[in-house]
Order: C-alpha cells, then structure tokens, then sequence
C-alpha cells in the first residue's frame, strides 16, 4: 500500500533514510507556525508538497523532532460545517482530526472527518462553526470510471469509522487539473488531481504505480483516501 510519503515523492526504503531525510529538510524549512501546543516548522516544495515538522524543546533546551505530517497545497477550497474535533490515543499535541460536513448540491449533508495539518492552531476555536478548508487526499486507490452520470458535480463520503477518528474518504468526479510532479528533495515522480465540482473540491496526490487507465482532463475517477486539511478561513 503507498504511504503519504510516497504519494508526494518523498517515499523511501526504510526508517533511517526517512529520518535523514527529515532532519534535513527541518533545516530546509523556510516557515514556523507558532502555536501553544509548540511550533510547526513548515518545509514546502516548488511541487505544493509540505512536510509539517513538529518540534518540542528537548532537555538541554534545544528544539527536537517529535513528530510529522505530509500535506500537499493545491487549489481546493471547501466552506464545511465543522462539529468537533477529534483527539485520539496516538495523536501528539500537534495531531488531531475535525469531524465536520460538506452541504450538498441537492441541500443535504455529506459527513467526513480530516486530519488537520494545521491542528494546534485551530484546537481551542469554538466548535461548532462554518470554516474554509483546503482538503487534499493522499491516495490508497485511484480507479478511472467509464460513465459520469451524476458525478460532475463532485461526491466526497467518509469510509473511516467516526467513534475512532478515522480520516478516510472516498471522492468521486470529474478531474479538472492532472500533473506528474518531481519533489526536488529526492527526485521522485508522483501524480496531482484536482477534482472540482458543485459539491466538493479536493486535491488528490498518488505514486505513479498507483494509477491505471488513462487519467486525462475531463475523465471520471473514484479514489479511496487519506483525507488531510489545513484550515484556510
């Protein structure tokens, strides 16, 4: 199964190259976000992949790596009714989810639950509200559908059980934008989607190996994914 790190070129072979291969781009990392929980430090590629580096104050004072998590910035913008947020056993105090819905095109509700890549800086807002988010998914299947019918106007419907926080998502429509992209920090290939419809947008990463028929402009898909958001509003 591709991991989030493949879906946006900065896949690898084992634990010791990925932990090289964060420590330097923590380096490389241009942006922090300071937060109360601590601070993210936020390495972004010419691409739209991110990496959102989470750094706590080590013994000797010092800033260390506690934890990490891949985003990608591409166009999506969604208007969600969010409930509440989600804390879950694994998660630091850099990780969460929000539970929240999409308003249809036919005036009902689709619910999801996405990771936020952005969490500690939103944790603490009154809930429930009305929040702009960019949704991106990080890809475990992506199929090409031979007829449309409906899904033009975007479906996005959760797969993850909400009583464990569990951010997954099935999205079905129309590809607006497809690009193969090369993440400069390791010279890896993998593809962007960007799905727009009346319902819903949603940017979607995936490996090259994961794609099969002939993903174009125009063409339906439906992908079974991670669903990430970083809170724009």
């Amino acid at each position: 199964m591709a991991s989030n790190f493949d879906c946006i070129g900065l896949g690898v072979t084992n634990a010791a190259e990925l932990g090289d291969l964060v420590v330097r781009l923590a380096g490389e990392a241009g942006e922090r976000l300071v937060t109360d929980a601590g601070e993210y430090a936020i390495w972004r590629s010419r691409t739209g992949a991110e990496l959102w580096i989470h750094l706590g104050a080590a013994e000797d004072g010092e800033r260390e790596i506690i934890g990490l998590t891949p985003f990608f910035e591409g166009r999506s913008e969604n208007s969600l009714d969010v409930e509440r947020a989600i804390t879950r056993p694994h998660d630091n105090a850099y990780e969460g989810a929000f539970l929240g819905a999409v308003r249809t095109h036919a005036g009902g509700q689709s619910p999801l639950i996405f990771d936020a890549v952005d969490f500690a800086a939103h944790s603490t807002r009154p809930l429930p509200a009305r929040w702009l988010v960019r949704l991106t998914g990080f890809a475990r299947r992506v199929d090409l559908l031979e007829e449309v019918g409906d899904h033009a106007r975007g479906e996005l419907a959760a797969t993850g059980a909400a009583t464990e926080g569990e951010a997954t998502a099935r999205v079905v429509g129309q590809i607006a934008g497809c690009e193969t992209l090369i993440n400069e920090a390791t010279g890896h290939s993998f593809c962007w989607l960007f799905i727009d419809g009346a319902d819903v947008s949603i940017d979607v990463v995936a490996p090259l190996d994961l794609l099969h028929g002939d993903i174009k402009l125009g063409g339906t898909v439906k992908v079974d994914c991670a669903l990430f958001g970083r809170i724009i509003d």
